[in-house]
């Protein structure tokens, strides 16, 4: 048994099993605890239509609702669960809010690309500042609110602020994209943290098995 225990092989492998169960403890300790985030991204200067020949322009009458309308884009304003623990409806100190400039003409908002589709997000406005009833957000939720503007292109126009309060949240985080396919990741890789453990057991198990039939090998001898 002390020979098959010195054998060099079996020490590496009792090495990296050991190695391989720190690893899958640190990851496991990790996607365990709680942390409570929210994201945005703002996408905008998406036109609905723009014709560069100007003389083309100038003939072009566009309405809405029956009155004319020029400049039309969308902009859109992205929010997501960052976290993985549930934001609810108590959580939000201040509701989640856009406020544009006052210049911009905001035609219409609507919510879109709910995930999941009952989420049941609404946005209520005062002028230009829009407010999003509290919502229940479990992790990977994410909504956004699609604004149809009517602008000066020519001008410059700012982002939009966004702002909102919720417990436990130290503020919310500008996102450069939305992380969909981040999501995917994280939710497959937890899966596989939650299987490893039975994994390296198997291994152990494999391991001891392989050890205690050297021993009877050789005490048969």
């Amino acid at each position: 048994m002390d020979q098959v225990l010195r054998d060099p092989i079996w020490q590496f492998i009792g090495v990296l099993t050991s190695m391989l169960a720190l690893v899958v403890a640190v990851l496991a300790i990790r996607y365990q605890q709680q942390r409570k985030a929210l994201g945005y991204h703002l996408s905008f200067d998406s036109p609905v239509f723009y014709l560069f020949n100007k003389a083309l322009r100038d003939r072009l009458v566009v309405t809405l609702d029956g009155n004319p309308v020029s400049g039309l884009s969308t902009r859109e304003v992205s929010f997501f669960n960052l976290g993985n623990t549930p934001i609810t409806p108590a959580d939000f100190v201040e509701p989640l809010s856009v406020k544009f400039e006052d210049e911009l003409r905001v035609l219409g908002v609507a919510v879109s690309d709910a995930h999941p589709e009952n989420l049941g997000a609404s946005v209520s406005n005062a002028g230009n500042t829009f407010v999003v009833s509290p919502v229940l957000l479990n992790p990977g939720d994410e909504f956004v609110l699609q604004f149809l503007v009517e602008e000066d292109r020519e001008k410059y126009s700012d982002s939009p602020m966004v702002s909102g309060r919720i417990a436990g949240v130290q503020r919310l985080e500008a996102r450069s994209s939305r992380p969909r396919a981040r999501y995917r990741i994280e939710y497959y890789g937890f899966r596989a943290v939650r299987a490893a453990p039975y994994f390296v057991l198997g291994i152990i198990a494999s391991w001891g098995a392989s050890l205690v039939y050297r021993w009877i090998d050789a005490t048969a001898k």
